[in-house]
């Protein structure tokens, strides 16, 4: 069964309020109120569930103008629709009616038909608002009304299809130390600062027939236009400038990431994380403000998502070797110890560097597991040395950033020490360079 709506009327005559529950009683749950005051007691009750308001205009203690006044000075009731009942009907006081809020009207004695149809007029309206209010929270971001990214997404999918023949540049751009800049002036400077480049990209994009754009999340956006390689290459020289221009006090730049999309059933989603990876490239080399996704870091990408598919199996069937980099010291004219370091035996590909697997290991995670795998692997290697009656010196093993966060560490490491039998202090801890470098 259907739930009514609830509909106030505010009515200081017993007989007129009586004969408005029944014309309504059909369509509408109705709640009575004698006065303006029992009117604002009943709004403060049942608040937002109340859909509309029949208000009598005059009424003693407080009327209906007076009502009006109070709830247009709250914002809990902008969007409330109000039905002015009364029996004489002025030019002047329907003015002020409308000035403070009132949305239609009504006339004494009451038809039943025409009061039902401007209640369910209005009640309507209201409806329409609300539902074009949760379209717009769904399809626009809040700060900049800029489309939010999903309705980025789908709006960009159109545009694709309707340019099949059209090469198109999916540009994502984000701001260069941007939780630095909101720490150094406060977060309302960092929204003012958004605000500021969601209008530079109405005032530049916003007038191409074949352009849509969007704040994707936080500082970063994207833009999906025509692809026209110096034009593109001009405008993003342009927004620099205007980066250095309209922030004397602090240096501002931009990283863009471009990624060419030539085909209209081109997964966005991943097009977009192609332009992503484009731009965290800006970030690792001096005076690189945009770079366009090529071949190499499509290959790249594929090994990364190779080697995170592989790298839980590869640690079960002890893919992963300890190689041991002498130590020297100069002053004794010896060996002292070693560092351990991990080599990944492939069964297929042979050695793959630690380069390729460390640092996305260092992204997923999984370097702790690799982590306890190096120390319970050296700690089992300086035990049997020292059961063969080896000479031995200490061995490092590098403890990564993850890994120096996790509060159970000293008590991992003494219990492998302790459990293979061998003097804690030959083991040696290394700290990786990702664990100072990132704090």
């Amino acid at each position: 069964m259907a739930v009514k709506d609830l509909v106030l009327v505010a009515e200081d005559n017993a007989i007129n309020r009586k004969l408005l529950g029944i014309i309504l009683k059909a369509e509408y749950t109705v709640v009575e109120a004698e006065d303006g005051q029992a009117a604002l007691a009943m709004l403060e009750r049942y608040g937002k569930e109340i859909t509309a308001l029949i208000l009598d205009l005059r009424m003693p203690r407080m009327d209906g103008i007076d009502v009006l006044h109070t709830l247009t000075g709250d914002s809990r009731y902008a969007d409330l629709p109000i039905l002015i009942a009364t029996g004489t009907q002025d030019a002047q006081t329907e003015k002020t009616c409308l000035e403070l809020g009132a949305w239609d009207f009504v006339t004494k004695p009451y038809d039943p038909a025409i009061l039902l149809l401007r209640l369910r007029n209005i009640i309507g309206r209201r409806k329409g608002q609300l539902l074009d209010q949760i379209r717009i929270i769904a399809q626009y971001d809040r700060l900049t009304g800029l489309y939010n990214r999903d309705y980025f997404l789908a709006q960009a999918k159109k545009l694709l299809y309707a340019n099949p023949a059209v090469d198109f540049a999916l540009v994502r751009m984000d701001i260069d130390r941007f939780r630095q800049y909101n720490a150094s002036f406060g977060k309302a400077a960092g929204d003012e600062l958004l605000q500021k480049m969601a209008d530079q990209l109405r005032a530049r994009c916003g007038a191409h027939p074949n352009c849509v754009y969007g704040r994707m999340e936080s500082d970063v956006f994207c833009i999906c236009l025509p692809y026209r390689e110096q034009e593109l290459h001009d405008a993003m020289q342009r927004a620099a400038a205007w980066g250095r221009s309209n922030c004397k006090n602090y240096r501002l730049e931009f990283s863009f990431g471009v990624y060419v999309v030539r085909s209209a059933g081109m997964d966005l989603e991943k097009a977009y994380s192609y332009a992503s990876e484009a731009a965290q490239k800006c970030k690792t080399e001096i005076n690189c403000a945009f770079s366009f996704f090529d071949d190499a870091m499509l290959r790249r990408q594929r090994d990364e998502q190779q080697i995170a598919n592989e790298m839980e199996a590869a640690l079960e069937q002890h893919q992963f070797r300890v190689y041991l980099q002498p130590k020297y010291s100069l002053r004794e004219n010896r060996s002292c110890g070693a560092e351990a370091l991990v080599r990944w035996m492939h069964p297929q590909r042979g050695m793959i560097s630690p380069g390729m697997f460390i640092p996305l290991f260092e992204q997923n995670g999984f370097i702790v597991q690799l982590d306890h795998f190096m120390w319970q692997a050296v700690c089992l290697l300086l035990r049997d040395w020292i059961a063969r009656g080896k000479p031995v010196d200490p061995v490092s093993v590098n403890v990564s950033r993850i890994s120096l966060y996790d509060p159970g560490i000293v008590e991992d490491l003494v219990r492998m020490t302790d459990a293979c039998g061998i003097p804690r202090a030959l083991l040696q801890l290394e700290v990786t360079e990702s664990a100072y470098m990132s704090n």
